[in-house]
């Protein structure tokens, strides 16, 4: 019996039999290569038509190229600028109206110079005599300049009636104003407004004013005030005083008929005893003021006005 040769092909029995884990991978790659593509080229649509006109290339994009790197500018030196001083309106002297009004009329500037002049005349003038003698003056020669004649001679007359001796000075004026000036003073004259220059008595030199007597400064009621020519504080020390002085008094007799017939209210008295305090007060102050106010009053003219400003 001859012995049996080995077959080429192992048995089945001896195969490895291949893991669970080998049979799943093989079966997900027959999958990814063989059924999915399937659907995704039976998606993709054939090209039907004339194929379609190629397109032209894009023109190349310029390459950006970074600036050249330039100096910095050199600062150019500027003066500083340095502010002016802001100046307050306080310091601003204050412009007198008559050396205003006469400066106008100086440089010849009439149509400025009238109405000023005008308003330092009219309604009420508030200048001593020789200024306002001055003015009458301009204000007559400036509408004369100004050929109002009237107007003129009206301040004129203003100007004679206040001083019969006023005269226009040749040197300054023409000769027809000066004409004309005592054509206006020939006429006063004849008119019986003011008299001749031969009867014309020079006037009173001002008379002094003495200060008032000191004893008036010690009475109540504003007498110092009014002794000092102060009117305005003289009413009101007046009618305050009166005020308090009543009402103490008349708390003081309602008070003293309470007290014969019983008690004196509290309040009553409280209210008298303040008014009187009052009273006094007010008084004392008015004395002190009327003593510190004492002093020479301005002179005053013949015709009560005062002299100086």
């Amino acid at each position: 019996m001859s012995p049996q040769r080995p077959s080429p092909c192992p048995r089945r029995a001896t195969l490895p039999c291949p893991s669970g884990f080998a049979r799943t991978l093989s079966i997900l790659l027959w999958i990814v290569v063989c059924v999915l593509p399937t659907p995704v080229l039976a998606a993709k649509p054939k090209p039907t038509g004339p194929p379609p006109p190629p397109t032209a290339p894009a023109p190349p994009q310029p390459v950006p190229t970074e600036p050249a790197p330039t100096a910095p500018a050199t600062p150019v030196p500027t003066r500083p600028k340095v502010a002016r001083p802001a100046v307050p309106s306080d310091s601003t002297p204050a412009i007198d109206p008559f050396e205003d009004a006469v400066n106008a009329f100086e440089y010849q500037d009439f149509d400025r110079a009238i109405p000023q002049l005008r308003a330092l005349l009219y309604p009420k003038t508030t200048l001593d005599r020789k200024r306002e003698l001055q003015v009458r003056e301009y204000l007559g020669a400036a509408l004369w300049w100004q050929n109002d004649l009237r107007g003129a001679l009206d301040e004129f007359t203003g100007l004679m009636v206040r001083n019969q001796r006023a005269k226009l000075d040749p040197a300054r004026y023409p000769p027809k104003m000066v004409a004309d000036f005592e054509a206006q003073r020939a006429n006063l004259i004849r008119m019986g407004v003011i008299e001749p220059e031969a009867n014309v008595r020079d006037p009173e030199p001002p008379r002094p004013v003495e200060p008032p007597p000191v004893a008036l400064l010690f009475f109540p009621f504003g007498v110092g005030q009014f002794a000092n020519q102060q009117p305005t504080k003289g009413w009101i020390l007046l009618g305050a005083e009166t005020v308090l002085a009543s009402a103490s008094v008349a708390y003081y007799l309602s008070n003293r008929d309470a007290g014969l017939s019983g008690s004196k209210p509290l309040a009553g008295e409280v209210i008298q005893l303040s008014t009187g305090a009052a009273f006094w007060l007010v008084a004392g102050w008015g004395i002190v003021d009327a003593w510190n106010n004492r002093k020479v009053l301005p002179p005053v003219d013949a015709a009560g006005q005062t002299a100086v400003r």
